[in-house]
């Protein structure tokens, strides 16, 4: 809905600080009127209580939202594009210098010492073409020219697996 009524462009804002998640918060509360929607069942760190802080026009909190997001896409974009899925891992660095510490299903393939999720399972993924799959390696974006490798989600390989040059972020402060 966002798309349509935005000349088919995601939510994508440039303002302040914490844009990815700025950017996602621009669903809240007109087009996504229920916090808990941003609170995935699986995802330990992200409680009733403090989903329920989320404010209009104010940047998700890692403890508020479950999931990152990749504003730099269109619906123009191949539809195997990643732009949200769960979360990168709880670990105050973003995105870790090994790509494969970071977090399917919110704990990532390592687990992070400080973390109460469960680390290895998946993740679940939304596309560009609005599908979503469960994903059981962070290996799941964008497919390279060969048709077999495929982007981490997570980490900006660009320049070793041919994929998009953007990444899912929480950018959050906490």
């Amino acid at each position: 809905m966002f798309a349509n009524e935005n000349n088919e462009n995601f939510p994508s804002s440039t303002a302040g600080s914490q844009i990815s998640m700025r950017s996602l918060n621009l669903l809240w509360p007109d087009y996504v009127s229920d916090p808990r929607t941003f609170n995935c069942p699986s995802d330990k760190f992200v409680t009733t209580a403090t989903n329920a802080g989320i404010t209009a026009n104010d940047p998700f909190e890692k403890d508020e939202c479950s999931y990152g997001y990749d504003r730099f896409h269109t619906q123009a974009d191949d539809a195997d594009v990643a732009l949200v899925a769960d979360r990168p891992s709880n670990t105050n660095a973003n995105v870790p210098a090994i790509p494969s510490t970071n977090s399917p299903n919110h704990g990532g393939t390592v687990k992070p010492a400080n973390a109460a999720d469960v680390a290895g399972r998946g993740q679940n993924v939304v596309y560009v073409d609005g599908h979503v799959e469960f994903v059981i390696s962070q290996n799941a974006g964008w497919y390279a020219a060969d048709g077999i490798t495929r982007d981490d989600i997570y980490g900006d390989d660009a320049a070793t697996a041919g994929g998009t040059d953007t990444y899912i972020t929480q950018d959050s402060t906490q």
